[in-house]
């Protein structure tokens, strides 16, 4: 028959295997023996007074409270003395065989997984080792509706107090009664009203657990619940404490590693340093001590042109992060840079505001921009200076190295753009400065149909984006037709052709003095040869001056041939002064211009 109790409610089915499977651990003394003299020997072990067949029902539960009044006992015990989870449980299972009488006990977790598993964990009694190979679960299941599923499910306590006649305990009675198990009672483990586990307990003795019996065997498991739940808080308790004592060293050994100064800080500028980290002495050569017995430490070794950003930190925000960039002085008395991040806190004992931070030493890096920034300025002085005109350009988006010549020129023409060059540059193109011309598209200044600039440019690309001194036909902004000589060179990134870089030099001038050159060079070498002429024509003609002045003083009154001699010498005069002329232009000699009387020149003449 089922026995009542106000919590409890028995279900209508039980497993056997349920039963069977809470009994792992055996009782030493009893795995062999029979229930009754199992008994005897633990009342009398007990003190309790040996059962006789005469006993009445009340002797009975009497006697069986007062096992159960012991197992309590025990079980305080084991709460005060266990030193672990596992322990305690063993303890509470070996305690209610042991002293309470009873033929098996067992503890079970429910596992919070699909299948709602219930998983052992502890167990003591007869043949209580059966509990491993049985499946239990809290599910709404067959398999879960057993007195231990029943308890977890429904959270609440399940006695079954007959295993021989409850209907709903068939499928687990031939094993459980093979094992001497006559009733069960299976008590839910509760942690903030909620069950997580089960206490189940195995009697030999067909209605057992009555109302008084229940309430003790409640309160052991109100207890164990309270044990489990007090030995998870403090093994939670030394484990954070473990983790926080671990965690304080990893972050001591991350502070005291770390290439940066730790510290804490009174927030503002004449605030007085309450911690700093070991790596004060690497960075600015000063022990911690030394730095935080003097309170004006910070103040007096700050940079006095760095002072006037240290003032700001009085006006800083609670919790707002901030980062200032300033100088001081080391022990060696050189400078060093410091990035100061930090963030103010209000100390919760005191209330008082503190600067909590890092101070990290960025003088290479400042040095770097130092460096950077005086080469920079050394660039674009290069730029300003050079009588060359010097530029970059960029394409947006690059030109395909793998198109032909032709269309990469194009290409180039179409999406280039000026992106550097200095004034000389600009000037070449009839700009008044550089930024005249930086920007412009390459086609608003450019003449690539020019032949001379085309071949420059085919030059330019099969020669593996290399060209040196070689002209170009260029227009300026007035539309005047310029000469340029260019060295450039290309960039190529993953096969595009993404920027020029080139120097161009002005030769417009330089042609037409060079063509002026060769002008004058052209009329020496006439004038040179017009002297070897006339010096030959001169020796000519001074024969035939000599012969006709001879002619001439032979001739008696012939005045007919007279004339004509006469007309021979005048002749060889104008030629020997024409002579004379020519000689002058070869030897470059200045010609003395003098007035003719042209009626007198054409009447010699004619």
């Amino acid at each position: 028959m089922k026995q009542e109790n106000p919590e409890v409610n028995q279900p209508t089915e039980a497993s056997p295997d349920e039963r069977s499977g809470m009994s792992r651990l055996s009782a030493t003394n009893s795995s062999r023996s029979s229930p009754t003299s199992s008994l005897n020997t633990i009342e009398s072990s007990l003190g309790i007074s040996p059962a006789s067949p005469d006993d009445s029902g009340i002797k009975k539960e009497l006697r069986r409270l007062n096992r159960a009044l012991h197992a309590l006992s025990g079980c305080s015990r084991a709460l005060a003395q266990a030193g672990s989870e596992q322990e305690l449980l063993q303890q509470i299972c070996d305690v209610i065989v042991e002293m309470g009488g009873y033929r098996m006990a067992g503890i079970a977790y429910a596992d919070q997984d699909e299948e709602k598993r219930v998983r052992p964990v502890a167990h003591a009694g007869h043949e209580s080792e059966y509990l491993e190979a049985i499946q239990l679960k809290w599910s709404d299941t067959p398999a879960g509706r057993g007195p231990a599923g029943t308890a977890i499910r429904e959270n609440r306590i399940c006695v079954v107090a007959d295993v021989a006649s409850d209907p709903m305990f068939a499928p687990w009675r031939e094993s459980a009664l093979k094992r001497g198990y006559a009733a069960v009672i299976a008590l839910p483990l509760r942690v903030a009203g909620s069950p997580f586990g089960v206490l189940a307990i195995y009697s030999q003795q067909v209605g057992s657990f009555e109302s008084a019996e229940v309430d003790l065997l409640t309160e052991i498991a109100n207890s164990l619940a309270y044990g489990i739940t007090a030995i998870r808080s403090q093994e939670e308790g030394r484990r954070a404490t473990s983790a926080l004592r671990e965690a304080e060293e990893k972050y001591r050994q991350l502070v005291e590693q770390v290439p940066a100064i730790s510290y804490v800080a009174e927030a503002g500028a004449l605030g007085c340093f309450r911690y700093l980290s070991p790596q004060v002495q690497t960075i600015l050569g000063y022990r911690a001590e030394d730095c935080l017995s003097d309170p004006r430490f910070w103040w007096e070794h700050l940079n006095p042109a760095d002072q006037g950003v240290a003032l700001l930190e009085d006006t800083w925000e609670e919790g707002r992060p901030f980062r200032v960039e300033y100088r001081m002085r080391r022990q060696d008395g050189s400078e060093a840079w410091l990035r100061d991040e930090a963030v103010i806190v209000i100390e919760p004992q005191t209330g008082r505001r503190l600067t909590r931070g890092m101070l990290i030493d960025i003088t290479e890096r400042k040095r770097a921009e130092e460096a950077l920034r005086e080469s920079e300025e050394r660039y674009r002085s290069f730029l300003e200076q050079s009588s060359e005109g010097i530029f970059r350009m960029e394409y947006d988006p690059p030109v395909p190295c793998d198109l032909p010549v032709n269309q990469q020129i194009a290409w180039g023409l179409k999406t280039g753009y000026m992106a550097e060059c200095n004034d000389v540059m600009a000037k070449m193109y009839g700009r008044a400065s550089a930024k005249d011309l930086m920007g412009k598209p390459l086609s608003d200044f450019l003449v690539l149909k020019d032949p001379l600039t085309q071949q420059l440019m085919e030059n330019f690309i099969n020669g593996g984006y290399r060209i040196a001194d070689q002209e170009s036909r260029e227009m300026d902004s007035s539309g005047q037709k310029r000469t340029f000589r260019n060295t450039m060179v290309g960039t190529i990134i993953d096969g595009n052709w993404v920027r020029t870089w080139g120097i161009s030099q002005d030769v417009t001038e330089r042609k037409h003095l060079e063509e002026q050159l060769r002008n004058a060079q052209q009329l020496e070498a006439i004038g040179r040869l017009a002297g070897g002429v006339a010096h030959d024509f001169n020796n000519i003609l001074s024969i035939i001056m000599g012969h006709g002045e001879l002619l001439l003083g032979s001739l008696g009154g012939d005045n007919r041939a007279r004339n004509g001699l006469e007309q021979i010498r005048r002749a060889a005069d104008r030629a020997a002064s024409l002579t004379q002329q020519l000689l002058a232009f070869s030897r470059k000699q200045v010609l003395l211009p003098k007035v003719l009387d042209l009626n007198e020149v054409v009447a010699d003449v004619l």
